[in-house]
């Protein structure tokens, strides 16, 4: 076997790359149902896991465990917590969710203190920063004669800082993670539904986990294992075009169980997203349209968004504090276009979200059942009303496209959607808001 070859395969972070690969194989309820990126799912989780008396059997053990971590993470980032509820039976807790558009709210009616979590299954931004501590004012305008101690609590991906980042504490999902794996390898779970919950927890460990990886560790281990195997990648990126059963032949019987992640790596490394990103963010720009980037840490996902004159005339037609907002997510194995009518919490209940929403589902945009799975017109975990979703470009597609014609077929599907897709969309926003006023 070739040294070069051998030598990826001996990387440990060939390895890891090819556990998450096989991973994606495996049975995980949260996926079958769609649920695994919903970020409403996983507050419904931790609400569950939170009240003591719950059907998980486990008491107060998951409550015990978040509020030291809390206490811990107060304590370093230099917050000034109070006092740390000592008190967990049942009827000393409350648990309750989208209380004043807040997550998570926990009460320790015996210690009259208030914790208002705000859940993010992804990095944290300067607007949840923001959000977060609006809602500590809410709660504490309505309950600061009930409640002498309101904390508020922003749980996110992002590494936790050393110093006050604001006046809440900042908590990663990692530690979320840990406290569930040390729960659901110590507790006995003594009782008939015993081992139905340890599957449970177990699965959904699995989702979190694929989630809960701090950015940096991701970025390093993924951009420098392409980095560091350069040279044996370039070749058979190489001779993958020109061969139809890719890497298959390059291994020896011992370690065929690799030739399918080797190709996919293959087919990932010959994809350039940040790149691609460029060339239509040009071609866009050429149409007259504004846009802006956007790349959280990890480097696998690069956005553009782009937003025309009349997107925004039909933002003020409509009376809306926020304009649609259309969307281009770049990946090693996807272009995915989407358009979002992205209001805050307290707008989304609003009567003019309400009614537009109402509309659009019972005139659907584009009439012709071919296409209508491209309007899903859904709330996903977002939490933003979710009007278009197609891929632009497959993972069949560029892994099958020659590298060098992967720009040119994309602007060209990026053309056609602009006279379609785009053209029809834009039309109707335009109709929408010719009479804003609601039906009577």
């Amino acid at each position: 076997m070739d040294a070069d070859l051998k030598k990826l395969i001996d990387d440990p972070r060939f390895l890891k790359y090819h556990a998450e690969t096989v991973r994606g194989k495996r049975f995980n309820p949260f996926d079958v149902l769609r649920y695994s990126d919903y970020e409403i799912r996983h507050s419904n989780v931790l609400a569950w896991l939170l009240q003591p008396n719950e059907s998980h059997g486990i008491g107060d053990a998951f409550i015990r465990e978040f509020t030291t971590a809390l206490a811990d993470e107060a304590g370093r980032q230099g917050i000034r917590l109070g006092r740390v509820p000592t008190s967990f039976e049942a009827e000393h807790v409350r648990v309750e969710r989208e209380r004043y558009y807040v997550d998570i709210t926990i009460f320790f009616e015996k210690e009259r203190m208030v914790f208002a979590i705000e859940n993010k299954t992804g990095e944290a931004l300067l607007e949840h920063k923001r959000q977060v501590e609006q809602y500590e004012e809410t709660i504490r305008e309505k309950d600061g004669g009930v409640y002498d101690v309101i904390q508020s609590v922003l749980l996110t991906t992002s590494p936790t800082p050393d110093v006050p980042d604001g006046s809440f504490i900042h908590m990663s999902w990692t530690r979320i993670r840990d406290i569930v794996r040390s729960l659901r390898q110590r507790e006995s779970f003594d009782f008939d539904e015993g081992e139905r919950v340890r599957a449970f927890l177990g699965h959904y460990l699995e989702i979190v986990e694929s989630f809960a990886v701090q950015p940096e560790v991701n970025r390093d281990y993924f951009t420098t294992l392409l980095d560091d195997h350069r040279p044996i990648l370039n070749r058979l990126s190489e001779e993958r075009e020109e061969r139809a059963d890719g890497v298959v032949g390059y291994l020896p019987d011992d370690l065929g169980g690799y030739t399918e992640t080797v190709d996919r790596l293959v087919s990932d490394f010959r994809q350039q997203p940040q790149q691609l990103r460029s060339a239509v963010e040009t071609f866009l720009r050429g149409r007259g349209f504004q846009t802006r980037r956007n790349t959280p840490p990890g480097g696998r996902w690069f956005f553009l968004y782009f937003w025309n004159a009349s997107m925004e005339e039909a933002r003020k037609s409509l009376n809306l504090p926020w304009q649609p907002r259309w969307v281009i997510a770049f990946h090693r194995r996807e272009v995915l276009l989407q358009l979002q009518l992205d209001p805050s919490k307290e707008e989304a209940a609003g009567p003019v979200v309400d009614r537009i929403t109402r509309f659009m589902k019972e005139n659907p945009i584009d009439a012709f059942s071919e296409r209508r799975n491209r309007y899903p017109m859904d709330v996903p975990w977002t939490g933003c009303l979710m009007v278009y979703k197609h891929p632009l470009m497959t993972d069949e597609v560029l892994s099958t496209t020659p590298v060098a014609e992967i720009q040119a077929v994309t602007l060209r599907r990026m053309s056609a959607f602009l006279e379609r897709d785009f053209r029809r969309i834009e039309t109707y926003l335009k109709c929408l808001a010719f009479d804003p006023a609601p039906s009577a």
